[in-house]
Formats: structure tokens, C-alpha cells, sequence
């Protein structure tokens, strides 16, 4: 191996190579974040859900129609919240778990040529 191939590619596995490896990471956090729409969720989070209101139709002061409609409203927005909040637990998680299998990849990329080295020096 040339002087300038060994140059490269120590350039390649210290530089070029983790680079790559943490624009994935990062990519990968994004499609996690994006699969459970996380932003969506938070700005709709107290939003009814499946938009289902009873909106009060009554002419003049109908307590009985009013109260059903605040009721099935707010029966609506409480379902929503519980659901998407649900979500953005899971989808927390799932990204958590993504962010550390990618900081393991980071690690170990500099990791297994040293635990290589030490097994070879063990024979």
C-alpha cells in the first residue's frame, strides 16, 4: 500500500466514514420523529379528535342541547389528547431507541479495530 492509499484511508475511517455514519444517525432520527409525527401531535395535541364536535344548533337557550354539545366537544378533545399523547410517548421512545443504536454504531466504529488488535495479540 502507497504512502498516499494509507493517508486516504486513515482519512476515510477517522474522518469520511464517521461522517457518514452520524449523517445516517441523524437521518434515521428525522424518519423516527416523522413516522409518528411528533411536531403534528404537539400543535394538535388538545385539537377534538377526528375534528368530531357537536356544535349547538338550537334557536335561543336550549340548556339540555348545549351542555351535549360542550360535552361531546370536550369528550372529543379529552380522547385526542389521550391518544396523541400516547403517541408522542411511543414515538419518544422509538426515537430514543434509535439515537442509541446509532451512537453504539458511532462507538463501536472506532471500538472494533482496537477489540480486533487485542484478540489478535491474545493468540
Amino acid at each position: 500500500m502507497s504512502s498516499s492509499g494509507a493517508l486516504l484511508f486513515i482519512r476515510w475511517y477517522l474522518w469520511d466514514a464517521p461522517r457518514a455514519i452520524l449523517h445516517a444517525g441523524a437521518n434515521f432520527l428525522i424518519w423516527a420523529a416523522n413516522h409518528f409525527s411528533l411536531g403534528m401531535h404537539l400543535s394538535h395535541l388538545f385539537s377534538p379528535w377526528r375534528r368530531t364536535v357537536e356544535p349547538y344548533t338550537s334557536k335561543g337557550l336550549d340548556i339540555g342541547a348545549w351542555l351535549e354539545s360542550v360535552l361531546v366537544t370536550n369528550f372529543s378533545r379529552i380522547i385526542g389528547f389521550v391518544v396523541r399523547t400516547i403517541t408522542i410517548a411511543m414515538g419518544l421512545v422509538w426515537v430514543f431507541i434509535v439515537f442509541l443504536f446509532s451512537l453504539a454504531l458511532f462507538i463501536s466504529w472506532f471500538l472494533l479495530p482496537i477489540l480486533i488488535v487485542y484478540n489478535f495479540a491474545q493468540i
